[in-house]
């Protein structure tokens, strides 16, 4: 899943507005985190891991609309994996 959020942002257009062009106004720093391959994928496995424990995040939001499809798949499909993980413990 973080391959996937950091590989939608990592190949969109020059032009087009992502979730990294969003952090890095909201957030600032070192350029090179916004650039660097590996710092590109920490961010995207720090969000993946949110969206996957229902912690829930604020900071690195969908930017474009195919982010938005993107996000929505993934966090259906760690709802239902989160859904059938309680299901099993449940049925102990």
């Amino acid at each position: 899943m973080a391959c996937l959020w950091g590989g939608v942002a990592a190949q969109s257009s020059l032009n087009q507005r992502t979730w990294i062009h969003a952090l890095r106004e909201n957030k600032g720093g070192d350029d090179s985190m916004y650039t660097d391959r590996q710092s590109i994928y920490s961010m995207s496995l720090y969000w993946a891991i949110m969206t996957i424990t229902s912690i829930g995040y604020g900071d690195i939001l969908p930017q474009s609309e195919h982010e938005y499809w993107i996000a929505s798949l993934c966090m259906v499909v760690m709802a239902s994996i989160w859904a059938y993980i309680i299901g099993q413990v449940c049925g102990v």
